[in-house]
């Protein structure tokens, strides 16, 4: 069966329906329908290219290292890889079978990684893959690729800095730096991921002498903090950020469908392909921002001038807990429930083993400083089934009122005690399934919205 894809010829081999052959020509090679360029392995056999997709499809294009100037490939959805990009993915014809400081072409290293999650690797020039940790050098060249759980920040030797979340690849294309005259150039090609940087000494000598490629556009950074995120299929997003001092750059943003120049603070476009135009700027909010961005944000090098829009607040709060009466921060004891611990009233209301004060003082009182009448700003606990095999729940609903979880003490005698304290977060108890006891690390919390809350 023969396919003519406008720029090459390509058939489907016998022997395999998975296998699709292209015979390579000048200029653009169209690849078929359904086929992600962007997360296909790249690999040179003899002089052809073989691109092989994480279901194990393969695309082989003939003769493609045997043409004198390299095709670009082009994907259905509108990706594009440039001929040369796509022979650095593919590295050498030979790879290196063992890891190496440095590849022997750049002695030199270019910058240094400055933290690292999870698994995130590079490809050197000569084929060898290196796992990256905390203090390794990367060089011109490097392909970086980060696995579902890599995130990595880098440091290069113009003090620009940046980084990559999860699922990334990029490639370390040219990194040309005179530390006297603090002049150069720097070129990055994004292939798919999340990413942050913030230009260094190099792009302010040079307004042009920082770039980013992407399959979609070519990115231009002024001396400014930016993001962009790019997975085939979708657009890509790239928002101006205002770094950790309030300084705002410019970017320049620009494909085959014009051009866009952004110059104020979390400004942002999307770019839907390469021959078509980038939108027109819009301002995005800090909490989208911190959204998209957050796992990149996160893994910037703590020297740079990062803006990290909150997430790294949030971080740190979350790893701090909850300090709780029962328990120190972090982690605090289990509590037993006494045996006439009972989650029947005896009239169908709940019995919570002692007292509920809920602030107001008294006995079951809910904050109006009376008894658990019709007062529309009482709230109501409610008590999931015992017999349930399901973990016990226990469910404040309120209204004009919240609680934070700081505000909650469990005692040793089974007495639940929760103080009002305004709009804020209402906060669950639950009790771990067939067990007796309340652990007091499982308090987690929902934020209220408006007045009232109501959470299961």
């Amino acid at each position: 069966m023969a396919v003519n894809t406008g720029s090459a010829f390509t058939e489907t081999t016998p022997e395999s329906a998975e296998t699709t052959l292209i015979q390579a020509t000048a200029g653009e090679i169209i690849l078929p329908e359904g086929f992600s360029l962007t997360t296909a392995d790249f690999a040179q056999v003899g002089a052809d290219l073989v691109l092989t997709a994480p279901d194990g499809t393969q695309i082989v294009i003939r003769d493609f290292f045997a043409l004198d100037s390299l095709p670009e490939l082009v994907s259905a959805e509108g990706a594009h890889v440039p001929g040369d990009l796509a022979a650095k993915l593919a590295g050498p014809l030979a790879p290196g079978q063992v890891a190496q400081a440095g590849p022997a072409a750049s002695p030199e290293p270019i910058g240094q990684v400055d933290n690292v999650e999870g698994e995130v690797v590079a490809i050197r020039t000569d084929g060898t893959r290196v796992t990256l940790e905390v203090g390794d050098p990367v060089y011109q060249g490097d392909v970086l690729e980060s696995g579902e759980d890599g995130a990595i920040g880098i440091v290069l030797a113009d003090e620009t800095s940046f980084a990559m979340a999860e699922n990334g690849r990029m490639v370390l294309d040219e990194m040309v730096y005179d530390p006297g005259t603090q002049e150069g150039t720097i070129a990055f090609s994004i292939v798919q991921g999340v990413f942050t940087f913030i230009s260094g000494e190099v792009a302010k000598s040079d307004p042009d002498a920082m770039t980013v490629s992407t399959p979609v556009a070519t990115i231009g950074i002024r001396g400014t903090q930016v993001g962009i995120t790019f997975y085939e299929g979708e657009e890509m997003q790239l928002v101006l950020m205002e770094e950790a001092d309030g300084f705002v750059g410019e970017v320049v943003v620009r494909n085959n469908g014009g051009i866009q120049i952004l110059n104020q603070a979390n400004q942002g476009i999307t770019v839907a392909s390469i021959d078509e135009a980038p939108s027109q700027p819009e301002t995005i909010s800090e909490s989208a921002i911190a959204e998209t961005f957050g796992a990149a944000l996160l893994s910037m090098p703590d020297s740079s001038n990062a803006n990290t829009y909150g997430v790294e607040d949030e971080a740190e709060a979350l790893d701090e807990g909850f300090d709780t009466a029962a328990g120190g921060e972090d982690e605090g004891p289990d509590v037993d429930i006494p045996d006439d611990f009972s989650l029947d009233g005896g009239d169908g209301g709940p019995n919570l083993g002692g007292d509920l004060d809920l602030g107001g003082g008294g006995d079951d009182d809910f904050g109006d400083g009376g008894d658990d009448g019709d007062d529309e700003e009482d709230a109501d606990i409610v008590i999931s089934d015992p017999t349930e095999p399901d973990p016990i729940v226990s469910t404040l609903v309120m209204t004009g009122t919240s609680i934070t979880n700081n505000d909650i003490t469990v005692t040793e005698d089974g007495i639940i005690s929760v103080e009002l304290s305004g709009e804020g977060n209402v906060s669950v108890l639950e009790n771990q399934p067939g067990s007796d006891t309340i652990d007091v690390d499982l308090i987690v919390s929902a934020q209220a919205t408006g007045t009232d809350a109501n959470f299961f």
